[in-house]
């Protein structure tokens, strides 16, 4: 990877035996980090790729890493120096379609799917979670039928009002004179409670 890393970058990037918290704004290459960590653990300490959790928010995140991380293996393995050096990279590189690199929420539904007998749970019930995709389309198509279903039951009210003509706005100019009082526009012609026209001289 060209990537070029600050001191602290590359503190974060090769520090073992211990928590490692990486707080930044975004943009400030948090995610080339998390890689570039990624790649050290996976081949400089020979931790399989099958044994590392990393959890993103989404899974469009998820998706960038996992190329991202295919990216660097694969610049590691064009600068291998030993035949036994490319073989892990190769098995890694065949490791990283179903490594752990997943939303929250996912990485949980696998553990339900996995241990739903140990905790006592129906083995159909992980299959009839459904994912944002799936839930998108039950509401598309429910709104569909919806309104197909309205058009069915009120079929004459829709063709009434797609054949009732416009009516075009016009504006007729008005030939009473107005006179403007503290509360509203009167006629000229009117007088509210209690008040008497002028006279004229």
């Amino acid at each position: 990877m060209s990537t070029r890393f600050d001191n602290e970058q590359k503190e974060a990037i090769n520090a073992t035996g211990t928590s490692v918290l990486v707080s930044a704004s975004a943009g400030a290459g948090k995610t080339g980090v998390l890689v570039a960590r990624l790649i050290k653990r996976c081949l400089d300490d020979r931790i399989p790729i099958s044994r590392i959790l990393a959890i993103t928010f989404t899974e469009a995140a998820a998706s960038e890493m996992k190329k991202r991380l295919a990216a660097g293996l694969h610049d590691r393995a064009a600068s291998g120096t030993t035949q036994d050096e490319i073989n892990w990279i190769n098995d890694q590189l065949i490791a990283l379609d179903t490594a752990k690199i997943t939303t929250i929420d996912s990485y949980c539904l696998s553990i339900i799917q996995k241990y739903c007998n140990v905790i006592g749970l129906d083995p159909a019930t992980g299959e009839h979670i459904l994912s944002g995709g799936q839930v998108e389309a039950y509401k598309k198509q429910a709104f569909e039928d919806a309104v197909n279903a309205y058009e069915k039951n009120h079929h004459d009210l829709l063709l009434a009002v797609k054949r009732s003509p416009r009516v075009p706005k016009t504006t007729t100019p008005s030939t009473t004179p107005w006179r403007k009082s503290s509360a509203t526009l009167l006629p000229a012609t009117m007088n509210p409670p209690g008040m008497a026209m002028p006279k004229k001289p």
